[in-house]
């Protein structure tokens, strides 16, 4: 059994996790969104994600419109079709795994990830393919 949720896309609950994304790029404290977890991360949070997952972090800016969420949704495998319509999975206010079996475990340094994450000003700066 999947511990995965889902909206149908139009629905109230769906309208309700947009508002949520889109509220994000006004805010002084916003949320970064992991794509890979799916999941909303605070500055600490995303400073951990970044050497595991740096290519599916994004700012507020990169998912403020609902255009731009179904496009990472479609992106990161995050929507299902069932009877003809089209479902979104929920997305989660924290990654279930940041911190999993020890601070360090989804954060081993590796060499290609040290060398890709050695300048964050750099790696903000590129965009994400």
């Amino acid at each position: 059994m999947s511990s995965k949720q889902f909206f149908e896309i139009g629905s109230p609950d769906y309208h309700q996790m947009i508002e949520k994304c889109v509220t994000q790029k006004g805010k002084s404290n916003y949320l970064y969104l992991c794509c890979e977890c799916w999941a909303f991360l605070t500055t600490y949070q995303k400073n951990k994600h970044i050497l595991e997952h740096f290519k599916a972090l994004h700012t507020p800016i990169q998912f403020n419109s609902e255009e731009q969420i179904s496009v990472l949704a479609e992106k990161f495998k995050k929507t299902k079709e069932i009877d003809g319509k089209t479902f979104i999975e929920v997305i989660k206010d924290k990654p279930l795994n940041v911190f999993k079996q020890g601070k360090h475990h989804l954060y081993k340094r590796n060499r290609s990830n040290e060398k890709e994450c050695k300048d964050f000003k750099e790696l903000k700066s590129k965009k994400v393919q």
